[in-house]
Parts: C-alpha cells; structure tokens; sequence
C-alpha cells in the first residue's frame, strides 16, 4: 500500500498539474469486407493522404479522410513489394512511403499512390539488415532504421553510399535498451521512444542531445513527435502523454467527449487533427489542444 501510494504521489510530483484536452471529432472506420484484421502503423502526408500497415494480410493501404480505401499493396510474400510483418510506416518530403518490413530484414519504397519502386538491401548489396523495427527520414533524403537484434540506429546517406550505426552499448547512458519507434523533427533532431516511456535524442550524426525521462511507469507503443512536443501512446495508464519542450514537463492527455476504448497503437497528424488509430481498425480524430498555453 505505501508503495502504490509513493508511486501516486511520485506521479503527481514529475507531472504538471492537471490534465490535457483533446477534443473528440469523430471516427473513421475503415471500408473493409475482411475480418480480423490487425493495424498497427498509421502516417499522413501533407496532402491529407493517410496510409495504414495491417499485419494479418500484411498489407499496405491507402485511405481517404472517409474511411474508402483507394489503394491496397503488398500481401505475405518475398517478392518486392510483399511482407512479411510490415511494422512500420514513413513518408519522406518527395512523398515516398517506407515500410520496414520485419521477418524480410528489409524495407519497402512505394509512390504516393502506392506503386512499387524498391527495396533496401537489394540482392546486390553486401550489407545485411537484421530486424528493422522502425524507419524515419529527413528532408535531406538521409534514413534512419532502427533494427531490433542489436538494438541500434542505421543512418543511410542519400546515396546509399554510406552507412554507419549508432546507439549501441559503447553510447553508454544513450545506449539503447528497448526500442520502439524512431521519428525525426527537422528542429530537434532523431528521438528513440523506449518500452518504459523513456525518449532519448540524437543529431543526425547519431551525437546524444537530451534524454527525456517518463514520470510514471508505462508500456510505451508508438509516439508523434510535434515541433512543440512528443505525445507518447502507452498500453497502460495514462493512455496518453504529452511532453512540452519548452515547458520541460509531462502532461496526461484526456479526449473530451469521447468514452469508448483508449487502446491506441498509433497516431498521425493531419494539419491540426490527430488521428488515432485502433489496432481494430478505428480511426479516433481529436483536436488537439497544446497543454502548455502560453
């Protein structure tokens, strides 16, 4: 009893007063005949395009902002553009999307509109990806993968012609321990979102910059990072969490006018909107709210 007591108390110590708004919008629900379908990875383009991973058909899809699919790729397969258990989901500034593509130690390059284009390694390359978890790019084209055997960051140059990786034992207190998901903000650099909800940060030469401590134990599942802060999505309570940089404080998130199921696995912005996805399939869209108002 004292310690869940000291937890509570330690809880309300590290966090701001008080609880975040999001206000909720409204749904989308996917236009789909399959059942038992099982999404995990949600991105937006700056064309309101949302594009989506299902891991059961292992699948690529291509929605609009109703819900209609207008285009589906991918499949279980080795092929170019099959999976194997896509897990993660990007789009750079030239509206390519990247999948990484876990069991094929690999990742996939599509269109905008889904087309096919490559893939990283190909068979001539001598380099080998063992399991990438997760992908980010910047505007310079450069790509991060964050690989899961050896828990490390690869950085890809914009001709492929350099590789070289960062975050392992030798970073010490910046080495990676349980890695999720790797996202990049043009102003803050490369952020690793750990399992306990701990975010370390990176330059884009893979130098440590900050490293952003969680308040409360958590099971961190995916995270967007916002120029103003980074929302992290947790599989246990609080759901939701905001990290204000400027404020240098964490904040608890609720949706207003919303009461059904808070068990998100990933989020996107679209201009002001977030959306929130629900490994079922829902769409929860909500307008956020900066809980640091100056």
């Amino acid at each position: 009893m004292l310690y869940r007591l000291y937890k509570f108390l330690l809880f309300f110590l590290l966090i701001s007063p008080g609880f975040g708004q999001l206000n909720y919008l409204g749904k989308i629900h996917i236009k789909t005949l399959h059942k038992n379908l099982q999404y995990n990875s949600i991105i937006a383009s700056k064309f309101d395009d949302i594009f989506l991973l299902e891991k059961n058909r292992h699948e690529i899809i291509k929605l609009d902002m109703n819900g209609k699919i207008l285009k589906q790729n991918g499949g279980y397969g080795w092929a170019g553009n099959n999976f194997d258990t896509p897990v993660d989901i990007c789009i750079n500034s030239g509206l390519n999307v990247f999948v990484a593509d876990y069991n094929n130690h690999r990742i996939v390059k599509f269109d905008r509109s889904l087309n096919y284009l490559t893939v990283f390694p190909n068979s001539d390359d001598s380099f080998e990806l063992p399991y990438p978890l997760s992908i980010a790019t910047t505007n310079l084209g450069e790509i991060f993968i964050l690989e899961k055997e050896n828990n490390e960051i690869y950085r890809i140059s914009t001709n492929d012609s350099e590789i070289f990786s960062f975050g392992g034992i030798e970073y010490n207190e910046f080495a990676l321990k349980s890695p999720v998901q790797i996202k990049f903000n043009k102003k803050q650099g490369l952020f690793v979102l750990e399992s306990n909800g701990e975010i370390l940060g990176y330059d884009t030469f893979g130098l440590p910059i900050l490293k952003i401590k969680c308040p409360e134990k958590i099971l961190a599942k995916s995270f967007i990072v916002r120029d103003e802060g980074i929302i992290v999505l947790s599989e246990l309570s609080p759901k939701i969490m905001f990290y204000s940089f400027q404020k240098k404080a964490w904040k608890a998130l609720e949706i207003l006018g919303y009461t059904g199921n808070r068990d998100f696995v990933s989020g996107t912005f679209i201009k002001s909107e977030l959306l929130l996805l629900r490994a079922c399939g829902v769409i929860i869209k909500c307008d956020f709210i900066n809980p640091f108002p100056e």
